[in-house]
């Protein structure tokens, strides 16, 4: 989800089906009021793990407290309905509004990886995030 390039409806659909198809990815478009709101995306490292990296993307046009309800609910359906054991994400250095929801929502900052994505023609850190069920209420 570090992609910078516009991608278009025909390779949504194709990279789509395929996740859709795929045991190990879970989708879920997140709606307020009827409107699609969001879109969170879980993907279990095997079959075996119950540890899942996730992403997402909020709507531009979202109201306000949008993606805190959204990854609220993400994180539900992580821990009660996917049985997960960890989530965990990976956020560029620059997206501080996803750094501070993270912090937010009480993941752990377990690392940054140093110049490791090459974005936006440059180098950039990855913040590595990481949250156990013990740790959910």
């Amino acid at each position: 989800m570090f992609s910078q390039e516009v991608i278009t409806f025909e390779k949504h659909k194709e990279w789509f089906e395929g996740a859709n198809m795929s045991p190990l990815h879970k989708l879920f478009i997140y709606e307020d009021s009827g409107m699609s709101a969001g879109f969170v995306q879980m993907k279990e490292t095997d079959a075996q793990s119950h540890v899942y990296e996730w992403g997402f993307y909020i709507s531009p046009d979202a109201a306000k407290g949008t993606g805190t309800k959204m990854l609220q609910a993400g994180i539900k359906q992580a821990f009660y309905c996917e049985n997960a054991l960890k989530l965990y994400g990976e956020v560029l250095d620059f997206n501080h509004a996803s750094i501070k929801l993270h912090d937010k929502l009480g993941f752990t900052k377990e690392g940054v990886l140093r110049k490791h994505a090459f974005v936006k023609h440059a180098y950039h850190d990855v913040h590595c995030f990481g949250l156990l069920r013990d740790e959910v209420e």
